[in-house]
């Protein structure tokens, strides 16, 4: 099934296509997704859209990429 819940953030993603969805993570927290079995698991779990993580990791990973510039910058030569 293709649906995943985050149990931390009580969150709830629909993932098209029936793939495995093992090592996902969640949008919102970073916790790792459990996929449902049943979908009354999902009551009272909010629906996050995930379309925008993708660029929410590569905001990240930009972000990572000038500070690691930057603390090499300011490292002393030998």
């Amino acid at each position: 099934m293709p649906h995943l819940k985050c149990e931390p953030c009580r969150n709830r993603l629909y993932r098209a296509g029936s793939g495995d969805q093992v090592g996902d993570l969640c949008p919102a927290c970073g916790s790792l997704l459990e996929p449902v079995g049943q979908l009354a698991e999902l009551v009272g779990f909010q629906l996050v859209r995930s379309a925008g993580s993708h660029q929410q990791i590569a905001d990240q990973l930009g972000d990572l990429i000038v500070r690691r510039q930057a603390a090499y910058a300011e490292a002393p030569t030998d």
